[in-house]
């Protein structure tokens, strides 16, 4: 909020991309209740509950059949939500998936026939910089956008700073979290290709690297070059492999930092793509999320 508030990206800013709540509890069912107001430039919306790694219920405004590729510009309404899921007898962990197109705004929470509910700690913290498709563009299910699977699989609390849109920006890069991560992961680039000179890539890139590792020199520091594209080989003011390159250039200055190059983790067929070209759908998600989760845990 503090680097976006003044800028194009304020809105975007309130999603609540990876957020969730995550406990032990004897609760029979889970009630919600709230608004879910767009916070982003799509407007489908997705709330979903698992009981012990099981889907047993989710708060959306649309029907999965309704939906086919290329969904990214339907039209759908905020709305208000009250919905009670069941959840399976007797104990089980609880998760609350927020969507990542919305800021959920939940005005009440009950857990019917609870007895005690214990939250879940996990034991790693981490910070999660990118663009759109880190944010979560386009995965219709909150659980397969990479970014909610890798800090999921990395047993990580996780905060989620990506910004659909956006390319390196160093103001971002020099606020302190109020965490001290174990890891932290940076996705941007293709965006930077596609619109700014070599120069303004390679140098905000550089500072916001430099930038991480002076303020949490204890995090591992993971680099995501960009998954493929449909048009990765027009002509731009530069290569489009050129931001995996000088990822690995600055990296050679800049402790604590590993470039994972993600160019082939998805699948290079349009139709796993949810505007069959630069977003992944659901299918993509889940591969980019392997991939780069396989990565990370060779170094950790």
């Amino acid at each position: 909020l503090e680097a976006y508030a003044p800028t194009r990206f304020a809105d975007k800013s309130y999603a609540t991309s990876g957020i969730q709540m995550e406990f032990v509890t004897d609760a029979t069912a889970i009630s919600m209740s709230g608004y879910a107001k767009i916070s982003s430039s799509r407007t489908y919306f997705n709330l979903e509950v698992f009981a012990n790694d099981e889907l047993v219920g989710d708060i959306k405004n649309f029907n999965y059949e309704d939906i086919k590729i290329p969904y990214t510009g339907v039209e759908l309404p905020e709305r208000n939500f009250d919905k009670t899921i069941a959840l399976p007898a007797g104990e089980k962990k609880v998760r609350v998936l927020l969507p990542w197109t919305a800021s959920a705004e939940i005005d009440e929470i009950e857990l019917k026939d609870a007895t005690y509910v214990t939250p879940v700690e996990k034991s790693k913290k981490m910070l999660i910089y990118g663009d759109s498709i880190t944010q979560g563009y386009d995965a219709l299910a909150p659980s397969r956008a990479y970014a909610v699977a890798m800090a999921y699989a990395l047993d990580a609390e996780a905060i989620n700073k990506a910004i659909g849109g956006e390319v390196f920006f160093t103001k971002l890069s020099k606020i302190k979290s109020r965490i001290e991560p174990d890891y932290i992961t940076v996705a941007y680039g293709t965006n930077d290709w596609s619109r700014r000179t070599y120069e303004d890539f390679s140098g905000s890139a550089e500072e916001f690297f430099s930038d991480l590792a002076k303020l949490y020199p204890n995090a591992k520091i993971f680099a995501i070059s960009p998954i493929w594209r449909k048009d990765y080989q027009l002509e731009k003011k530069f290569d489009f492999f050129e931001v995996d390159a000088t990822f690995k250039r600055i990296a050679e200055k800049v402790p604590n930092m590993t470039v994972i190059t993600a160019f082939d983790f998805v699948d290079h067929d349009e139709n796993l793509y949810a505007d069959l070209r630069l977003h992944p759908a659901d299918e993509g998600f889940v591969q980019y999320a392997e991939g780069v989760v396989s990565e990370i845990k060779k170094y950790i």
